[in-house]
């Protein structure tokens, strides 16, 4: 009896090690050294942070990007709850959201037949590919939103197209991700018949002796009717006639909470009106008339919680009702939220403001698409920015935010700041701004 304890003891320690310990570690150790890009999930990195797996899709929703397919992946690629819906192709709640899809596909590119992985979901829900036909049908969407050419991004697509495995296993296939990626490193270029400017915009009133000198290099400059953030007075005041009189068109700014700030959704509506009875009786002293665009400068990047959309709708209202014109500065750039969810700052306002009219200035220093501190005869679109309907791209800011710029870090002097040329002091910290027009809000009338 005792021996046969003996040899049970012994053989499941012995078994134990082997096959719970050195055979993991045999095998882990292995694929780290044969195929450690494979063991680890295939992750993709860019500028030392992992942006994503070749083998786990996400969601795109901004135009300038090619959309993966549907998912019903948990709130759609959420990678711990992958699974379809379920659904028989009878069911009504299906039939409605793929009519919905088509709908909006066939409103994107009219008379184009529209691929069926673009209206289905996976059995995973979190497929990284999509078939050539569907990456295909979002080439115009594409290309109109960042000023490149069709034959341009069709290459593109092409360069990311795989066959079958082994020449007949599976279907051609697009990885959405590598494909997008790529986009992003490709600055789209103004149409031949479409004009480009450059401004700049910064916190400090540079100093009347100092716009000759930014005038040889810059259309337009921001200007602001309220102390910009972090300051309690406004350099600006009083310079608009003396910035006019060097031939300076404007971006007219005024500064927006933070969302601690709006406490419910009835003190955030009455906040939007009262800062724009502010921002307009500013408007009026400084001489801006009334069609002139104000731009609210928002700060915070991602999604905006119900009471700053709340204050936002009292803000345009009150806008429109004095005559001027409603402008938003915010975020053009993703932000992952987590479980496949991927989030811009200005399509968050445009969605919950459909149907009004508002110009979008954005943000994007990420390089690429931005091409960093430099000044081209002909500044970038604003659309290349990845938002299609900005009507301003501020492609670089001072000084220089180091996790977003890594790759165009020689484009800023060595101190992180732009200068204009002329700046021998390095007195004035700028960023940079490219419009479709040298008077983006209209204030040099």
């Amino acid at each position: 009896m005792k021996k046969n304890l003996l040899i049970s003891f012994w053989f499941t320690l012995v078994t134990t090690v082997i096959f719970g310990f050195l055979y993991p570690l045999a095998v882990t150790g292995l694929a780290q050294v044969l195929f450690r890009d494979r063991a680890n999930g295939q992750l993709i990195e860019r500028d030392g942070k992992i942006v994503g797996s070749r083998i786990i899709g996400q969601a795109f929703t901004a135009p300038g990007y090619f959309h993966s397919r549907p998912s019903n992946a948990g709130t759609g690629y959420d990678p711990t709850a992958s699974g379809g819906s379920y659904l028989a192709p009878t069911n009504k709640n299906l039939i409605e959201r793929v009519k919905g899809d088509v709908q909006k596909l066939q409103a994107e590119n009219p008379g184009s037949p529209i691929p069926v992985d673009l209206v289905t979901s996976s059995g995973s829900g979190l497929d990284s590919d999509i078939s050539p036909a569907a990456a295909e049908f979002q080439i115009p969407r594409v290309a109109h939103s960042r000023g490149m050419s069709q034959d341009d991004v069709r290459a593109l697509v092409q360069k990311h197209t795989k066959g079958r495995d082994l020449g007949f296993l599976g279907e051609p296939r697009v990885n959405v991700l590598e494909l997008n990626l790529e986009l992003a490193r490709n600055v789209g270029a103004a149409p031949a018949d479409g004009p480009t400017y450059l401004g700049f915009d910064l916190n400090t009133y540079p100093g009347d002796q100092a716009l000759p000198i930014l005038r040889k290099t810059f259309s337009f400059a921001g200007y602001w009717l309220s102390p910009p953030p972090g300051e309690k007075q406004n350099s600006w005041s009083g310079k608009r006639a003396t910035l006019r009189a060097e031939g300076f068109g404007f971006l007219v700014l005024y500064r927006g909470p933070h969302s601690r700030a709006l406490k419910s959704l009835a003190q955030s509506a009455g906040k939007g009106t009262a800062d724009a009875r502010t921002a307009i009786a500013s408007a009026k002293k400084e001489g801006f008339p009334p069609h002139v665009i104000i731009f609210l400068d928002i700060e915070e990047g991602g999604r905006l919680p119900p009471n700053y959309h709340n204050y936002l709708r009292a803000w345009l209202g009150e806008l429109i009702r004095a005559g001027y014109r409603a402008g938003f500065y915010s975020s053009g750039m993703p932000v992952n939220e987590g479980q496949g969810v991927i989030t811009v700052t200005a399509d968050d306002i445009r969605d919950h403001l459909a149907g009004r009219q508002i110009v979008y200035w954005v943000y994007n220093d990420a390089c690429p698409p931005s091409p960093g501190c430099a000044r081209p005869l002909r500044p970038p679109f604003p659309s290349a920015s990845g938002v299609s309907y900005a009507a301003v791209w501020q492609f670089a800011q001072s000084p220089r935010r180091k996790e977003f710029t890594s790759r165009c870090a020689a484009t800023y002097h060595t101190d992180g700041n732009c200068y204009a040329p002329g700046d021998v002091a390095r007195a004035w910290f700028l960023d940079l701004n490219a419009a479709t027009t040298p008077d983006p809000s209209a204030g040099g009338n």
